[in-house]
């Protein structure tokens, strides 16, 4: 597989594996707490659905139940609760942290909705979740 932006080859994995490192590393960043809740930035609600699928079909349903106790759609909260013209992450991360360089990083986003949650609801919602996020660009799931 090549990564469009610069037209590199990436490292692959089959995705039971992937889905296996995730949830090996969802089980990292939950250490000793009641669970994980899953936080996504999706207007139209479809990466918990694919996610959820994914488990089934590779039979790791139970073991993601143990690890994540819930699902927020921050899209929702934020279109509830701001009066601005544009839902983008782009767009809010401008407006609550400063210029951001470039429109979709899958990795980076992440970090960028946890900064985002943080300054929106001014607490840290895990000390050292930045480091935590780093995910290894081999552990994209193949298809999607």
């Amino acid at each position: 597989m090549s990564y469009f932006r610069s037209n590199t080859l990436m490292d692959t994995v089959d995705e039971r594996s992937a889905l296996e490192n995730f949830l090996s590393w969802l089980e990292e960043v939950k250490g000793d707490t009641d669970g994980i809740i899953l936080a996504n930035y999706d207007s139209n609600s479809l990466e918990i659905p694919v996610l959820l699928i994914a488990l089934r079909r590779h039979s790791l349903t139970d073991c993601f139940k143990h690890i994540v106790i819930g699902f927020c759609n921050t899209y929702a909260i934020f279109l509830a609760d701001l009066k601005i013209r544009n839902y983008t992450l782009q767009a809010l991360y401008e407006q609550f942290i400063g210029r951001r360089p470039e429109k979709y990083r899958a990795q980076e986003d992440a970090i960028d909705l946890h900064t985002i949650l943080t300054k929106y609801f001014k607490t840290n919602f895990y000390e050292g979740v930045q480091e935590k996020l780093e995910i290894p660009e081999s552990d994209f799931l193949p298809g999607y």
